[in-house]
């Protein structure tokens, strides 16, 4: 029985992680894509029109981190985006690309945010994916899964966590 429920949740991570990479990947691109597109404005940027081909919430910040415009494709994005904070800003300025995950109301929020020149000037360029509550309910319970997993294979061993604490049998 053990041996099948650690063969479940090894299948389920790897379900998971074939999400998160899937994810990412669509995420670069899409970033990619847009970069193009916003390129091709020669700097109007106000002026430029949603693709909607390519689902994405992309938001563009000048180098000072300041919100120059954005584009959101539904209520649910609009709900739950947020500029980052002084710190993940910090962060975002010493990387190539920058990628964050924050959970708010039980619902998973992605982020790629990387740095862009248009016209010899330096920009920050975000794209945004709120996960549906139910793709992130289920990476939960993936998670805790494995936690009760690691659990019951160390309370076979004759200890056991509880809240950081390892307690003897």
């Amino acid at each position: 029985l053990k041996g099948q429920q650690e063969t479940m949740i090894h299948s389920a991570q790897n379900i998971s992680e074939a999400y998160h990479n899937n994810l990412r990947q669509t995420l670069e691109l899409q970033n990619l894509i847009w970069e193009n597109h916003l390129e091709k404005s020669m700097g109007e940027f106000s002026e430029v029109k949603y693709l909607k081909k390519i689902a994405a919430n992309v938001t563009l910040y000048t180098e000072d981190q300041e919100l120059l415009q954005q584009w959101l494709q539904n209520e649910i994005s609009q709900v739950y985006w947020s500029s980052p904070s002084f710190k993940e800003w910090h962060q975002i300025r010493t990387k190539k690309q920058f990628w964050f995950t924050e959970e708010q109301n039980d619902r998973l929020l992605y982020r790629h945010i990387r740095p862009v020149m248009f016209e010899s000037k330096q920009y920050y360029l975000e794209v945004f994916f709120p996960a549906t509550p139910n793709i992130s309910v289920a990476i939960n319970q993936i998670i805790a899964q494995d936690q009760n997993t690691q659990f019951l294979t160390e309370s076979d061993l004759g200890f056991f966590y509880l809240n950081g604490t390892v307690i003897t049998s």
